[in-house]
């Protein structure tokens, strides 16, 4: 029988001083990060070639070969400015915005899994904010990082999906979030392909938290996994054609 629990709001609940630890201190970092400049940053060279491109064809939210060839592999790359620009052309106050929600979603979503592996708040709340402050990209504030940060945002959130989905007793809620979890992720690594490297968090983080039990839950849970890994595959088979067509990748 298998042992694995997530917190929920039912049991550990994100009332309290668990909500406090997941989502009011990755905010309150939030808010002190911006406190000194406000939305004062502006684009650098990239972020006006994207303005420039957007200016001259016309916003589009998914790279082509008629929009932005050199990224094909990567269609969703420009979605995250595309969206600040539709809001608003003639400033940069929402790419703040989308970064800021960003940065919030990866704290949020490293606090739950934190909660999952310690069932500590305090630690839960630590684990948020190091993915917060100390992100293995160390322009995470600039501009330039705007979709970096939302394709580890968007893999992190289907990490959580995926282990929600593991532990789900209902099948046809569990195949629900098992296919929300794998879109997530592939919306994810279209947009960058370097968080192929997540794709393994959910079974490493069962592995820390159940040991050799992760054995039988990927036995009874077989179909979450497939689904996990299909998405991965067919993300993987649209990257190298895309690449064989000549998408380029810097």
């Amino acid at each position: 029988m298998m042992s694995m629990e997530f917190p929920d709001v039912r049991h550990s609940g994100l009332s309290g001083p668990t909500a406090f630890a997941v989502l009011l201190l990755p905010a309150l970092a939030v808010i002190a990060i911006w406190i000194p400049f406000g939305f004062s940053l502006g684009g650098l060279i990239e972020e006006w070639d994207f303005l420039f491109l957007f200016a001259r064809k016309g916003v589009f939210y998914i790279t082509s070969s008629t929009t932005l060839p050199s990224q094909t592999a990567r269609p969703l790359h420009v979605l995250p400015q595309a969206l600040a620009y539709t809001l608003d052309p003639d400033s940069f106050h929402y790419w703040h915005i989308i970064q800021a929600a960003a940065l919030m979603l990866k704290a949020f979503c490293g606090a739950v899994i934190g909660l999952y592996l310690t069932k500590s708040r305090a630690l839960a709340a630590f684990l948020g904010l190091l993915v917060l402050l100390y992100p293995a990209d160390t322009m995470q504030l600039n501009f330039r990082s705007l979709s970096d940060n939302w394709a580890t945002a968007l893999a992190l959130l289907a990490t959580v999906l995926c282990i929600i989905a593991l532990r789900a007793q209902s099948r046809p809620a569990r195949l629900a979030i098992s296919v929300l979890a794998s879109g997530v992720l592939a919306s994810a690594l279209l947009m960058w392909e370097a968080v192929a490297g997540l794709a393994a968090l959910p079974l490493l983080i069962v592995f820390a938290r159940e040991g050799l039990g992760v054995i039988q839950i990927v036995r009874h849970r077989w179909s979450v996994c497939l689904i996990w890994v299909a998405g991965v595959l067919c993300w993987a088979a649209y990257f190298m054609s895309a690449v064989r067509a000549g998408s380029g990748i810097r």
